[in-house]
C-alpha cells in the first residue's frame, strides 16, 4: 500500500511539473517571439524585464537527442581542460564556450521561429554599422571612418544612428570600444601600456583620459576595482 501511494504522489507530481514546464516554455517563446518581432523601441524596452524574469525562473527549453549528446561533449570536453597550464587553458576554454554559444543560438533559433521584416533605408544602414562596427578590431573611433565606408556622410549616419537608436554614432562607437576596453582590462594581464597600442590609442595618457572620461577613474583604479570585484 505504502509503495502504491509513493507511485501515486511521484505520478502527480510529475504530471504537475510536466503542465508547468509546458506552460511556461509556451510563455518564455511567446514572450521572446513577440520582443524580437515588435518595432517599438519603448515597448521593446519595456517587455525586457519581463522576459528576462521569464528566463531566469525558467532556464529550460527542450534538446533533441543529438543536441543532448552534442552538449555533454561540450561538458566532457570542458572539464578535461580545467588542468591545462594556465596561459593555455583560458584560451581554450574561451573557443570552447564561443563554439557552445553558437550551438545554442542554432536551438535557440530552430525554438523561435521568427520571419524577419524588411528593412527601410536607414535601418538597414544602421544594421550595416552595427555589423561593421562589430567586426573591426581594433575599433576605430572616428565616426568618418564607418561613414566612408558606407558611402553616407558622418552626419547623416549619425542621424540615423539617434533616429533608430536614441544615440549619435559616435555614442555607439564609444560603447563599443568600452566593451573592449572592459574586457581587455578584467579578463587578461595586459599592461595598460600594451591595451592603449592594441586598441589603437595614440600615446597612453591620451588613453587614460580616455577611461577616465568614461568611466570615472583612471585606467589603474579600474583594473583594481575589476580585480577586488573578482
Amino acid at each position: 500500500m505504502a509503495n502504491h501511494k509513493s507511485s501515486l504522489k511521484r505520478i502527480r507530481q510529475e504530471e504537475t511539473r510536466r503542465l508547468h514546464n509546458r506552460y511556461y516554455g509556451k510563455t518564455m517563446r511567446n514572450a521572446v517571439r513577440k520582443l524580437r518581432a515588435t518595432t517599438d523601441k519603448a515597448e521593446a524596452v519595456a517587455m525586457y524585464p519581463d522576459i528576462k524574469i521569464l528566463f531566469e525562473k525558467n532556464p529550460l527549453c527542450s534538446l533533441q537527442p543529438q543536441e543532448v549528446v552534442t552538449f555533454c561533449q561540450y561538458y566532457d570536453i570542458l572539464c578535461s581542460k580545467v588542468h591545462l597550464p594556465s596561459g593555455a587553458q583560458k584560451k581554450v576554454i574561451d573557443a570552447l564556450i564561443l563554439a557552445f554559444i553558437y550551438d545554442m543560438q542554432i536551438i535557440i533559433d530552430r525554438m523561435i521561429q521568427v520571419i524577419p521584416r524588411p528593412f527601410n533605408s536607414g535601418e538597414y544602414l544602421f544594421k550595416n554599422f552595427i555589423d561593421l562596427l562589430g567586426s573591426s578590431y581594433p575599433k576605430n573611433r572616428n565616426v568618418s571612418y564607418y561613414a566612408d565606408r558606407l558611402h553616407v556622410t558622418s552626419k547623416y549616419l549619425s542621424s540615423v544612428c539617434k533616429k533608430i537608436s536614441g544615440q549619435t554614432a559616435s555614442k555607439v562607437i564609444d560603447h563599443y570600444v568600452l566593451k573592449d576596453i572592459e574586457y581587455l582590462m578584467k579578463h587578461t594581464s595586459k599592461t595598460i601600456k600594451i591595451i592603449s597600442v592594441e586598441l589603437d590609442f595614440p600615446d597612453i595618457s591620451f588613453f587614460g583620459k580616455y577611461v577616465k572620461k568614461h568611466f570615472g577613474m583612471a585606467p589603474k583604479m579600474l583594473r583594481e576595482k575589476y580585480r577586488e570585484e573578482q
